[in-house]
């Protein structure tokens, strides 16, 4: 699944402020060459539209040695480096960020995501309150706090959290997604169901992993099969979902899906995959009594160290489960 975290958008000065600083330069007769609001818009249209990160980069960097006084040139430069993995890079530019707009709670919400990416949970906390003192209606921020708390084990702040996000917006998805995978590592099974239905209700689009933790917990409670995701399955276009999907559905074994997540020559994907993948083997066996080819199988999904996805979250609640639990689910 892709990183929980919740994304943040460039920025882009007024098309009026751009346009009128094109003229004037122009009228000025200046140089042939961008300015930095031309770089800026080349930066953004790279990101966005390109999907060309490390073209954007280069772009924001060559603005902002035009311009280095540009508190969103910094913010924008962070994002970019934030979506290359470049989780120091990103840190030094909101750093540069807050810097010069110490009011900027966006900058102060993106710097504890970078943060949380690199597991420093208690500083992206700390990020993310100060971004909620500077605008404490900040969904973003209260979400992503219950994230991190939920990840250094604090439960009853992590719950908190999601309902406040639930109080400033009843359809907020992510705060129901956050929450059902909160009460699935917790072993609140009823309760998590209840909030993948409503996650799904809100946003089926992209809802692929809640999905298939409704229906594994359905399994798991003995209310559904395996069989109830064909038709929800069958209408996903191809890709790496509907592959777990089929593994899941049981239309391919175990060594064939492990297989099928190495085949990708890029090696943050393979990892993603394989935590995935590992997940669902260590799950499928887990729910027909075979512990311990489910806690090897859980073991190799925290392995990959891919931390930010529910998958490794909720193999280390398995492994922690098998620990103390009598054999048997």
């Amino acid at each position: 699944m892709t990183s929980p975290l919740q994304s943040v958008f460039l920025r882009l000065r007024p098309a009026a402020h751009v346009l009128t600083g094109l003229m004037l330069a122009g009228c000025a007769g200046r140089p042939a060459g961008p300015g930095a609001d031309e770089l800026i818009l080349s930066g953004i249209a790279k990101a966005e539209q390109q999907q060309d990160p490390a073209g954007a980069i280069a772009d924001f960097n060559r603005a902002l040695a035009l311009r280095p006084d540009d508190a969103d040139g910094y913010f924008n430069l962070g994002v970019a480096k934030n979506a290359q993995h470049d989780f120091p890079g990103a840190i030094a530019a909101f750093d540069r960020a807050v810097a010069l707009n110490p009011t900027d709670a966006e900058a102060f919400l993106s710097r504890g995501e970078a943060r949380f990416s690199q597991q420093k949970y208690d500083a992206a906390i700390a990020d993310y309150d100060h971004a909620l003192v500077l605008n404490p209606r900040l969904i973003a921020a209260i979400y992503a706090r219950a994230l991190a708390q939920r990840r250094r084990g604090n439960y009853d702040e992590a719950f908190a959290g999601y309902g406040r996000a639930l109080e400033l917006d009843p359809n907020y998805w992510l705060a129901y997604n956050g929450r059902a995978t909160t009460h699935n590592a917790h072993g609140e099974f009823a309760l998590a169901i209840a909030d993948y239905e409503q996650r799904i209700r809100l946003r089926p689009e992209g809802a692929e992993y809640a999905e298939f933790q409704r229906n594994l917990l359905r399994q798991r409670l003995g209310q559904g099969t395996a069989a109830e995701l064909a038709p929800i399955v069958a209408a996903w276009p191809e890709g790496w979902p509907k592959t777990v999907g089929q593994y899941l559905l049981g239309r391919m074994d175990a060594r064939e899906l492990l297989l099928r997540a190495a085949m990708t020559m890029d090696g943050q994907t393979r990892r993603e995959q394989r935590c995935e993948a590992s997940y669902y083997v260590g799950i499928t066996a887990l729910l027909v009594g075979r512990r311990a080819e489910a806690r090897e199988k859980f073991l190799e999904c925290r392995a990959t160290g891919v931390n930010v996805f529910l998958e490794y979250l909720l193999a280390g609640s398995e492994l922690a489960r098998m620990s103390r639990d009598k054999p048997g689910l």
